[in-house]
């Protein structure tokens, strides 16, 4: 081959560079070579034909992988023969068994020794072997007839395909299957061929998945299977995704995967109507404030439901399960464990639970957890959300009166403690520190006691200050997550002989209201009156009774 590229190369530069018609040639000189070659090839079959007949048949009409098989080779002479030899070429992966007549065969050369024939002489031979190959192949089995006077031989074949295959597999599984469970089933392998397999593989379709922890990628590799022998292989499998069961076999045989056979099963998954629903006592609570979850299970299959475990409680980051009781009845291993549900029952399971916030920037949440529980033999896991949580605001609004800052820098102007007749000034602090949640319609209220009045000066950084009578209203609006909100403004008092000895009310009726958008809930904070010993001003707290 190698001498024939060169040669062509060289021919290349010589002459079909400079000239075509010397490719032209060459061409037209090697069809005819070739086609001279055919005619002697067909011309020396005819010639062959005429001394001797060859007819190969099996005796199966449907030839299967890993069964035993005869091949009959019938001979009819028409001219006389010496030395005759009928030599078979086997397909690949055939498994020779036995010949016949056994004395004539050359096991070495695969060859029956006919000797000397004479004109109309008729015989048979036959081998029988384990053909092996892909269900669906194609294969060939060739004889070739020489003899002293034929020359090159003569040539015949059988091709046939590859049906079936002895190798028979199936997997069965519960009359029920339902959706997301964990399905016990036994995968059935049975070698109906006339030979051991030393090894198989099998295989199951991806949208079905092995969870045994012993197989890898969906398969399994078996060894020695003898002739006859079933094996029963239990499995637990999981629907992954939409499709058929399907399981495939395959033979490992000369570094190939020859698949044998298929089985599939169409299965539609029903539904656990296992129902659960949680219902919460509260439509909101504030954090650190007990709570009770009820969780119900209802049981609405036709069959019971066993071993339910219900475990792994948790929140969302940043909010923590500061206290948990779960039924005592059905406490176990800090889950609850229900032995079982009677088909068409019903339970309902109280859980007392307090939730601290741990920085979270959330006020919505559900309790999660792991569920799991078996019905008709097959187990099924589920993560379980409780109806939402909701959490109160938590604006901590603050109410305040000072006449000293929290430096002892001087704020209020006038007596201290007040005299009689004489005007002394406050300055009263409203504030809202960032709010954790957008809150509309924010309003804090108090009333002027007797002798108060507002002097005008003001802080405030949203909103407006009213007075209605004596009756002040700062009006904030909506509230936005992080934002301070203040209001500084100035009061002012005028003791009366009255006062005399007294520590008169400055404010009355302080109150902070505003609609939590989320929860759909008021909110209002009451404030104790503040009189003019001013409980929150360290340095002036004790300089509260009126004086002459």
């Amino acid at each position: 081959m190698k001498f024939i590229i060169n040669h062509l190369k060289w021919r290349h530069e010589t002459f079909y560079k400079k000239n075509k018609l010397h490719l032209a040639a060459d061409i037209v000189l090697l069809s005819a070579i070739l086609i001279l070659v055919v005619v002697f090839f067909v011309v020396h079959q005819v010639q062959l034909a005429e001394k001797a007949k060859i007819v190969i048949s099996a005796n199966e009409t449907q030839i299967s992988s890993g069964k035993l098989t005869d091949f009959n080779f019938a001979y009819e002479i028409k001219k006389a023969t010496s030395n005759s030899i009928l030599k078979i070429n086997l397909p690949d992966n055939f498994i020779l068994k036995n010949s016949s007549p056994e004395q004539k065969f050359d096991n070495n050369t695969l060859s029956f020794a006919l000797g000397n024939l004479k004109k109309g002489d008729k015989g048979q031979v036959k081998i029988s072997g384990i053909v092996l190959g892909e269900k669906g192949s194609q294969q060939v089995i060739t004889s070739n007839f020489n003899c002293t006077e034929c020359g090159y031989g003569y040539i015949n074949s059988l091709f046939y395909a590859i049906e079936n295959s002895e190798l028979n597999i199936s997997i069965e599984t519960p009359e029920k299957i339902y959706e997301d469970a964990l399905i016990p089933v036994v995968l059935v392998v049975r070698n109906n061929g006339s030979e051991k397999i030393e090894s198989l593989n099998l295989r199951l379709s991806n949208n079905w998945l092995i969870t045994n922890k012993e197989y890898t990628n969906n398969s399994l590799a078996l060894n020695s299977l003898a002739s006859g022998e079933e094996r029963r292989i239990p499995l637990v499998i999981k629907k992954e995704s939409n499709g058929p069961l399907y399981l495939e076999s395959f033979l490992p045989l000369a570094e190939k995967q020859l698949k044998q056979s298929v089985w599939e099963k169409e299965i539609i998954p029903l539904k656990s109507n296992l129902e659960i629903s949680t219902s919460i006592n509260k439509e909101a609570v504030s954090f650190n404030e007990e709570l009770i979850i009820n969780l119900q299970l209802k049981n609405n299959n036709d069959s019971e439901v066993k071993e339910i475990v219900i475990n792994d409680f948790n929140l969302d980051d940043g909010l923590v399960i500061k206290k948990i009781d779960l039924p005592k009845k059905y406490l176990k291993n800090g889950g609850i464990f229900i032995n079982q549900l009677q088909a068409k029952t019903e339970i309902i399971l109280p859980i007392n639970l307090i939730i601290k916030n741990d920085n979270a920037q959330t006020r919505k949440t559900n309790l999660k957890s792991h569920l799991s529980y078996e019905i008709d033999g097959q187990k099924i896991n589920a993560n379980l959300n409780s109806s939402d949580i909701k959490f109160l605001v938590d604006l901590n609004p603050t109410a305040n009166i000072y006449y000293y800052n929290s430096y002892g820098d001087q704020l209020g102007i006038g007596p201290l403690p007040p005299v009689v007749d004489i005007p002394t000034t406050y300055w009263v602090f409203w504030e809202i520190r960032k709010p954790d949640n957008n809150t509309e319609k924010a309003k804090f209220t108090a009333l002027l006691a007797k002798n108060v009045v507002l002097t005008g000066k003001q802080i405030i950084n949203q909103g407006s200050l009213n007075n209605d009578y004596n009756r002040l209203s700062w009006d904030i609006g909506t509230l936005d997550k992080n934002q301070n909100y203040q209001a500084k403004f100035e009061i002012q008092i005028t003791p009366s002989a009255e006062n005399l000895g007294q520590e008169p009310l400055l404010l009355t009726d302080i109150k902070f209201t505003a609609n939590d958008s989320l929860t759909n809930k008021t909110i209002t904070q009451n404030f104790k009156d503040v009189s003019t010993v001013l409980a929150n001003d360290s340095f002036a707290q004790d300089k509260g009774k009126v004086v002459e």
